[in-house]
């Protein structure tokens, strides 16, 4: 990305990247469930994310693919927060909102407008939450969202922009036990903070044959980095794993 490619947000590419959101999510919510301790241990952070994004996708198949950049963001936004369950949702959704502000206005999805969407979530959301705690998905988004305004093409080592901010992202996860005292006392990293990374993960892997938001370079850095992010993943299935098991384990106390 940065580069002028032509590519830009219509239905089919929004309905193809959600839907990969989706089934990430839905693959591993149980996962998410399992490390949820914060803010409120009712095990359910994993479910509710996937039910916000589910909802959004159900929006979605009925919208035109005629729609612009600016109808297809409105759905969007509006579909998240009417979707969203829980904390997490809600919190997710008022960084659908932010980011669909900045993708509203059109055009091709460059380095800048991917730095300048993740810098209106993360101010959006963080305003949507009366006391804001580090250490939860709003740290994991706004250090994603500094990493994206970092990354330079011409320092790049050739992954890409989507390699540099899943790398960033899986530490962002790593470290939130460092930021907040329960989640270091429980043993697990933050629920929502990897569950939003899960979803991004599985956004940035598209089937085949199916509109996406990558160029060449982008699927190709992607492919590069998959090692170097999966080791910073498992560090945290590895605490998933003390902590009752990955993948129907024991139901951790959860958010």
């Amino acid at each position: 990305m940065g580069r002028d490619d032509g590519t830009v947000l219509t239905t089919r590419r929004a309905r193809a990247v959600v839907a990969a959101g989706f089934r990430a999510l839905e693959d591993r919510k149980q996962d998410v469930n399992n490390l949820n301790v914060y803010p409120v241990p009712d095990g359910d952070t994993g479910t509710n994310l996937s039910l916000t994004v589910k909802g959004v996708l159900e929006d979605l198949s009925r919208l035109s693919t005629d729609a612009t950049p600016r109808q297809i963001s409105a759905l969007i936004s509006e579909a998240a927060l009417m979707s969203a369950r829980g904390n997490s949702g809600v919190i997710l959704s008022q960084m659908v909102r932010g980011a669909m502000e900045v993708l509203a206005e059109g055009g091709p999805l460059t380095e800048q407008v991917v730095a300048a969407a993740l810098r209106r979530a993360t101010e959006t959301a963080y305003r949507a939450v009366r006391k804001p705690v580090e250490g939860t998905m709003l740290t994991v988004l706004r250090e994603i969202a500094e990493a994206s305004e970092a990354y330079t093409a011409a320092e790049d080592d050739g992954d890409g922009l989507y390699a540099h901010l899943l790398t960033a992202a899986w530490e962002s996860v790593r470290r939130t036990p460092t930021l907040l005292k329960v989640l270091a006392d429980a043993g697990v990293v933050d629920a929502g903070g990897y569950g939003l990374v899960v979803l991004l993960e599985g956004m940035l892997n598209v089937g085949a044959g199916e509109e996406h938001i990558l160029t060449a370079v982008d699927r190709a850095g992607l492919a590069l980095t998959v090692n170097r992010a999966a080791v910073l993943r498992g560090a945290a299935e590895e605490v998933l794993e003390r902590h009752g098991g990955v993948r129907g384990g024991t139901h951790a106390p959860g958010r």
